[in-house]
């Protein structure tokens, strides 16, 4: 049952080889998801800040993680940036995303 949804290319690849595709296709879906993800979790900061209107003080270190976490996301979907390894794509990605995250809720007061 399993080699009737492989892909051709895989099917007819020696073993190792298949693996190697295998686990290439499960980081490209675990990029991708993190792609969406990023954008959504600016959408939700985006939304927090423009309904709430955000953190009581100064809101500047807020907007200054926005828009750097906004220029991260972009400057990484780039075909160009430095790291190539999809694994340590996948680790920039979700330690960007916790400091992000980290920074959002210290400025809210945690919510």
């Amino acid at each position: 049952m399993t080699e009737a949804t492989e892909k051709p290319e895989t099917a007819e690849a020696p073993p190792d080889t298949r693996r190697e595709i295998v686990q290439q296709d499960e980081h490209a879906s675990i990029v991708q998801s993190l792609t969406r993800v990023d954008w959504l979790l600016l959408l939700v900061v985006a939304l927090y800040t423009l309904v709430l209107r955000g953190p009581e003080g100064s809101p500047r270190l807020l907007y200054g993680a926005m828009a750097a976490y906004t220029l991260f996301v972009v400057a990484f979907r780039w075909r160009g940036f430095p790291v190539r390894d999809t694994g340590a794509r996948i680790a920039l990605g979700a330690a960007a995303m916790v400091v992000f995250i980290t920074v959002v809720s210290i400025q809210t007061g945690g919510s």
